[in-house]
């Protein structure tokens, strides 16, 4: 056995697997975890630092995990390409670089798109995205020495893009969020007494240190888990004479002199630091909200405003008052201590927003700096906001007619996204105006006849508006989960024809709901 044991890093190694995984498979009861002498581990939920694993049972699981996922594949969409399956990347490389500046439901991931440009175009070519989306098509593109121009009717989406393909001052950049981060830490300092909120976390850690890896032990299911979880915690509250709506609230500190602080006026911007959104008010912590509230306050002060209020709105993303294992789809706001799904212990929701504005402001920066090595500075990314359907690309941008050497894009999949409703808090908190009548295929029309009429309607409308600017043998790739078989109808609406169809699985996906899926890649041309 001892020549069979792998330390956690040494597995990692092994199965080009993260460490975490390798910690996962622990945890949840995949592969047993040994002490040095080779005996067994029962504990799962405390991971040891010096932790080994056996080889033999890890390749096994893995072999057994790749032929399930093969079976159910066959079972649930058919046959694919194994080129563009992309399992054996690490979370990583799917999200390399800015491709992970905001998080964004619907994105594929870039090497997919870069598998097709490699393809079909070269340095120097023009590409077009009519469905910009996060911006991965002009990203990845920028990457490998292509031009590329993408239209999009959300501003926010826009915004993404601009922020994710614009050329910086790195050392102007730095700066910049280097001041920001700390004019929010001295405000949220001198504003807010974090004693309360500190008392709570830990008492909560004490419960779960106490009681978790027991509860765990004694549970199968997770339903199970979260009932026997909430129950013990109850209890426990009670026994020890602990009233949560105490330890739970926000606690105003008084305003050091201004002295101290000269380069700011606390108390009236406090006072200024009141939203009018309902939404706003609902779904944010007290505090969370005034921190956010005044770094948007102070983001005109700043050359790169956009940067800071796209670091704004992921923030705003992750502190609002949700569970951790619901960020993309939450139904109702979370105020109290619940069971987390995603922790399997007991968790509280975000309290205050400084925490993830540091953290998500120097990932920002080290997500820009690396993308500026790896582009190619000769070439260029043009974003155009408006409606692809009637957009004047060349009027906008100033190209002429029969430029573009093709398309690679994603099309919203009908009945499934509502694009705007998506980044709600976004909209409201950086006041942008919304254009959700104008999306094609939303999730509020459904996918009833009409709904898909229209659908075939507005893609056709698109790839028709953009053709005249299209070189005459210009290839177009279109990614889809086309369940509904519409795009032959599309492609002859707009005047095209399919030269192939590729299918590709996908099964890493980040919502609780991974189900997989397929989708297809159609490769066009116009007649």
């Amino acid at each position: 056995m001892d020549g069979n044991l792998l330390t956690i890093n040494k597995a990692a190694d092994l199965t080009e697997m993260p460490k975490n995984s390798i910690i996962y498979l622990i945890k949840y009861d995949r592969i047993n975890q040994y002490d040095n002498e080779g005996n067994i581990i029962d504990d799962r939920l405390d991971v040891i630092k010096d932790a080994r694993v056996s080889k033999n049972e890890l390749l096994e699981y893995l072999e057994d995990r790749k032929k399930n996922i093969k079976k159910m594949r066959k079972n649930h969409i058919g046959e694919y390409d194994e080129r563009l399956a992309f399992d054996g990347l690490r979370e990583r490389k799917r999200t390399k670089h800015v491709h992970r500046l905001h998080p964004y439901k619907g994105k594929f991931i870039p090497q997919l798109v870069e598998f097709f440009l490699d393809e079909s175009f070269k340095k120097g070519n023009t590409i077009l995205d009519p469905f910009m989306g996060s911006g991965t098509t002009l990203v990845q593109a920028n990457e490998m020495g292509i031009n590329a121009i993408g239209i999009d009717v959300s501003p926010f989406n826009c915004m993404i893009s601009e922020v994710k393909t614009d050329d910086y001052k790195i050392n102007l950049l730095e700066s910049e969020i280097n001041n920001v981060v700390k004019k929010i830490k001295n405000f949220s300092d001198v504003t807010f007494n974090n004693y309360f909120q500190e008392k709570l976390k830990n008492l909560i850690s004490e419960f779960n240190h106490e009681y978790m890896p027991e509860l765990k032990r004694r549970c199968d299911s997770t339903n199970e888990l979260k009932k026997e979880t909430e129950r013990e915690f109850d209890d426990w509250l009670e026994e020890n004479g602990i009233d949560i709506e105490k330890y739970n609230r926000n606690q105003y500190q008084k305003f050091l002199t201004e002295d101290n602080f000269d380069e700011f006026d606390f108390e009236n911007i406090l006072n200024k630091l009141e939203a009018d959104s309902k939404y706003l008010n609902k779904w944010f912590a007290e505090r969370s909200l005034k921190e956010l509230l005044y770094f948007k306050s102070i983001i005109p002060n700043y050359n790169y405003q956009n940067v800071l209020k796209i670091i704004l709105s992921r923030s705003a993303r992750s502190v609002r008052l949700v569970p951790h294992f619901d960020l993309t789809n939450p139904k109702e706001p979370v105020n109290e201590p619940y069971f987390c799904y995603k922790h399997k212990k007991i968790c509280t929701p975000v309290k205050k927003a400084i925490g993830k504005i540091k953290r998500y402001s120097y990932d920002t920066l080290r997500r820009i700096k690396k993308y500026s090595k790896e582009r190619d500075g000769e070439t260029s990314s043009k974003i155009i906001p408006g409606d692809g359907r009637n957009v004047d690309i060349g009027k906008e941008i100033k190209i002429k007619e029969n430029t573009i050497d093709g398309i690679f894009t994603s099309p919203p999949y009908i009945g499934n996204i509502n694009y705007h409703e998506q980044h709600k808090y976004a909209y409201e908190l950086l006041d942008i105006e919304r254009y959700d009548e104008k999306e094609i295929g939303p999730k509020f029309r459904g996918r009833n006849k009409e709904a898909k009429n229209k659908y075939v309607e507005g893609i056709s409308e698109v790839l028709t508006n953009v053709e005249k600017y299209m070189k005459e043998k210009a290839i177009v790739f279109i990614v889809a989960n086309d369940k509904y078989n519409l795009y032959p109808k599309i492609s002859e609406n707009a005047g095209m024809q399919i030269l192939k169809e590729y299918k590709r699985p996908v099964s890493k996906r980040a919502e609780r709901d991974r189900k997989p899926y397929s989708e297809k890649i159609f490769k066009m041309s116009y007649l």
